[in-house]
């Protein structure tokens, strides 16, 4: 069928249906349906219209408020491919190689990403895991990229030269501070932490960190420059071009972990806490808080903080008394009485702080009626000897601090310089004697300018007591007869150096502190009654009226029985017929309480009318050692006598057993000469019952046999002589330098140093121990006499203990410090810390201010009683406390701190990346023009 055909038929249809439709329904039905018809059509595209025209305005509310409304879901499979890719996202758990660590570090990740990512990224920004992972897995290929540059690394070197060198640059900077902050004026508004970085500025060469480390604001800006670096060198370079990303990163790792981990560990209360908590609890002992709060504290506020927790424990113990029993009261009383005598400590030391030494206020009189409470009406207190008082520290000082106040303290200060000089040219001479013996086998030239130079540095050293006390420019000076002064003079310039060219005028001087002015004075002050308690001595008189030896065994000195005693029997004369001969024929070894000891043969013959009887006795080098103390207490010092000097280390040696057996041997031939004996009555029964067999009866106490002739020295110069004032003390510091020859020694100095250096060059222990000791005790400014000794000692210490393995050992303990367990554990002690338990620590609360006071106290009381009392009695007591002042004050500024910590980061990172020009780079950032 044709296509008109078609329209013919369609046209048919519709005529036909039209006209059924009229017939059946009439015209107006008709008109009816037909109009019903259009007006539906035209509603419904009314209403679809305006659906329409309502659907886009709310469109276009949510494009403009940013609120575009679920997401289409899409088609099914669509959806189904999503989900699979999503569960297709695998983490790849190896970072360093070491399964190890991998596990605690990987736990730490994610507990971070749950704690300080996940909060923020799904609550505001979206529900996709897709960032989320591509951010772990960068984090993960940074560590990955820094692990494999650790490997390559030989920290054995570095934690031994570079990291040890920038911890005593630090020590030194805030040392030169120290001294430049005392030198100035008290007008100027310099702090100590501008000065400080204005001698790093002069000491590193136009490069100072004072920005980073006192501006929040340039720290945060140097944290993300070192991030951006790091990202740079540890990123992909897909991932690092991703400016969005890098910089989100950089942020992340700056604000969040690098700046709030920074402040944590450079808070001054943060380090004492860790301080405190390293240091054994047995350190903390009442000798070394009685030490610090004497000397080693400068701040008020420190002693008034110990002095109100102190005031605290009495109020308790008060509150309590009546409620204690019997039994109990006695132990309650005691440590009542004990806290009084801190309290009292607390404020004479808060009274001298504040008004300096010599105006020290009268005692309030709430403490008056304290010492009134001690002491009855009339009640005599008993005496202490004055040489008791001038050996024994603790009333030492006590005497100083009085004769300070009267304004006596040059005799003091003299006969105190005299003796250190006296045990140091004792010493001295015995190492010359010990020299001689041996030169002819180990070369004589060389000794013998050895022992000439030693010769010349004691001559300087009485030269400079001389210059300083009695000629006639000193002031103050030491007023005594006219002619002494010039007989010592004489005998100084003329004669060789003698331990006893100053004996004259020390008998003297002597004389005049035991007087009624001075040592009488002393013994009515309240000083003294602080000093017999201090020593706990019972403020009850003996019947006696002086303390006797067994009081003076309590405070740490024993002295001997009175010369002006008479004998009962008649004293050995050269008349009689009897004669002693002994000869030390061997030398042994032998083990006491698990100590091994050298032991002398000796083979005794003595000779009379009735015959000669022999025996033979063995004796230790202590025994001859306190012999001569007796010997030299009695008859003062025989030049003849000359005891070979004690050896620390190595003194079980064959070759030195020898050579000391020879200078033993030839010190008892001395010693029974019938001329020395003759001329000092007494002796020859000292020697005897020196050598009758069975023990020696020991003369001398236990304190004196413990003065070491090598410590000695540096014990009385540093423990006495550092008490004296600003006045004198630069004086009494130049009794070993010349003040003509001074920078000839500086440069002699150098030189020596550069020798050990050289020589020591494969020593690792030997240079960081010198390198620290330098520094904390301040080692330069002593002699260089001084500082040969501390060498060698440091050398024996270290030969002794671990001979020629030292190395290896540090090698070895660094190897496992950084082994891979090692670093397990800490990676484990860090996520414990931070997150115990698996939840995230609370914030800690900021501690009061007297809390930390405390802290910083048993901090600084504990690091002083770790320190060996061997190392304390080697180097003195004051400069010991010097030493841990200075380290433990460094460490109580924040952006001193920042600084330290900065600069071994900045040494770190140029050890990790050498070909990075890290130097350079750091350098650019902490250059500060030149004004």
């Amino acid at each position: 069928m044709d296509a008109p055909q078609l329209h013919i038929h369609k046209a048919g249809w519709t005529v036909l249906v039209f006209g059924l439709f009229l017939t059946t329904f009439g015209v107006w039905w008709t008109c009816f349906l037909v109009s019903y018809a259009l007006l539906f059509v035209f509603g419904f595209v009314m209403v679809l219209g305006y659906w329409g025209y309502l659907m886009s305005q709310e469109m276009r509310q949510n494009t403009l408020e940013g609120d575009f409304g679920p997401m289409t879901k899409g088609l099914g499979k669509v959806i189904q491919e999503i989900q699979l890719s999503r569960m297709a996202l695998k983490m790849d758990k190896r970072l360093t190689g070491s399964s190890i660590i991998d596990e605690p570090l990987q736990e730490v990740l994610q507990l971070f990403f749950r704690d300080y990512v996940h909060d923020w990224y799904y609550n505001s920004i979206s529900t996709d895991e897709g960032f989320l992972y591509d951010l772990r897995q960068t984090l993960q290929r940074a560590l990955v990229a820094f692990a494999n540059r650790s490997k390559d690394v030989e920290w054995v070197n570095f934690l031994t030269t570079r990291f040890v060198d920038d911890i005593t640059n630090h020590l030194k900077i805030y040392r030169k501070t120290k001294q430049r902050l005392e030198k100035a004026d008290d007008n100027t508004s310099l702090d100590i932490e501008t000065a400080f970085f204005q001698v790093e500025y002069e000491m590193e060469g136009e490069i100072c960190r004072e920005q980073i480390c006192l501006s929040e604001g340039k720290e945060k800006d140097y944290l993300s420059d070192i991030s951006e670096m790091l990202l740079y060198l540890l990123l992909p370079p897909e991932d690092f071009h991703n400016k969005p990303f890098r910089y989100f990163f950089r942020e992340m790792i700056a604000t969040c972990v690098l700046f709030p981990t920074v402040s944590m560990i450079c808070d001054p209360d943060f380090i004492n806490q860790t301080l405190a908590w390293l240091c054994k609890d047995s350190t903390f002992t009442k000798e070394a808080f009685m030490t610090v709060i004497r000397e080693g504290i400068s701040a008020v506020e420190d002693v008034e903080g110990t002095k109100d927790k102190v005031d605290l424990e009495i109020a308790k113990l008060r509150a309590h008394d009546s409620e204690t029993s019997d039994a109990a009261d006695t132990a309650v009383r005691q440590q009542l009485s004990s806290l009084i005598f801190v309290k009292n400590i607390c404020e004479a030391k808060i009274r001298t702080l504040k008004y300096g030494i010599g105006e020290l206020p009268s005692l309030p009189s709430d403490q008056l009626d304290e010492l009134s409470k001690l002491l009855s009406p009339n009640q005599s207190l008993p005496v202490l000897p004055l040489q008791v008082i001038l050996d024994n520290n603790t009333a030492l000082s006590y005497f100083i601090e009085f004769m300070n106040s009267i304004n006596g303290q040059v005799y003091l200060y003299f006969w105190l310089a005299v003796e250190s000089y006296r045990v140091t040219a004792e010493q001295q001479l015995s190492l010359c004697l010990e020299q001689l013996l041996v030169r002819e086998s180990d070369g004589g030239d060389k000794e013998h300018c050895m022992v000439a130079e030693d010769l010349e540095v004691l001559r300087l050293a009485a030269q400079n007591i001389f210059d300083e006390y009695l000629s006639e420019t000193a002031s103050p000076r030491v007023v005594l007869a006219k002619e002494l002064p010039k007989k010592i003079f004489k005998r100084i310039a003329q004669e060789e150096p003698s331990p006893s060219c100053f004996d004259d005028c020390q008998a003297q001087v002597y004389e005049i502190l035991g007087g009624e002015s001075y040592y009488g004075s002393f013994l009515k002050s309240e000083a003294y009654v602080r000093c017999l308690l201090d020593l706990e001595i019972p403020l009850d008189k003996p019947d006696d009226n002086v303390v006797d030896d067994d009081d003076a065994a309590s405070i740490d000195s024993e002295f001997s029985q009175p010369e002006e005693s008479t004998l009962a029997v008649k004293l050995w004369t050269p008349d009689d017929d009897i004669r002693l001969n002994a000869t030390i024929t061997q030398t042994g070894a032998c083990k006491d309480d698990g100590k091994t000891y050298a032991l002398y043969t000796i083979n005794v013959y003595r000779a009379s009318s009735e015959g000669t009887k022999s025996w033979t006795v063995f004796r230790r080098y202590s025994d001859f050692d306190d012999l001569h103390l007796h010997l030299k207490e009695k008859f003062g010092l025989i030049p003849s006598l000359l005891l070979p000097g004690k050896r620390t280390f190595h003194n079980l040696d064959k070759k030195f057993l020898e050579k000391r057996r020879i200078a033993l041997d030839t010190y008892l031939q001395n010693l029974l000469s019938t001329e020395t004996l003759g001329l000092h009555l007494g002796m020859f029964e000292i020697a005897n019952n020196f050598l009758i067999p069975g023990p020696y009866a020991r003369e001398k106490g236990q304190f004196a046999r413990k003065v070491d002739t090598l410590v000695a020295p540096i014990r009385h110069v540093s423990h006495a002589i550092k008490t004296v004032p600003d006045s004198l003390s630069g004086g009494v510091q130049k009794i070993f330098t010349k003040p003509g020859n001074r920078r000839d020694l500086k440069e002699d100095t150098r030189q020596f140093y550069a020798e050990i250096d050289l020589e020591e060059d494969d020593n690792i222990p030997l240079r960081i121990l010198l390198s620290l000791m330098d520094e904390i005790f301040d080692l330069r400014q002593r002699n260089l006499w001084l500082r040969r000794r501390i060498i060698v000692f440091l050398r024996q210490i270290i030969q002794t203990t671990y001979g020629d393995r030292i190395n290896r050992k540090i090698v070895d303990y660094v190897n496992y410090m950084t082994s891979a367990e090692q670093i397990a554990e800490y990676v484990k002690l860090f996520r414990d810390s931070y997150w115990p338990g698996g939840i995230l620590a609370e914030a800690s609360q900021e501690r009061k201010k007297d809390v930390k006071i405390r802290t910083r106290v048993a901090a600084k009381t504990k690091i002083f009683g770790s320190i060996p009392e061997e190392l304390k009695r080697f180097l003195g007591l004051e400069v010991t406390m010097e030493g841990v002042c200075c380290v433990f004050d460094t460490f109580q500024y924040c952006s001193l701190n920042k600084r330290l910590l900065y600069v071994l980061c900045e040494g770190i990172l140029e050890l990790l990346f050498p070909d990075n020009k890290f130097n350079s780079i750091f350098h650019k950032i902490h250059a500060k023009p030149k004004v």
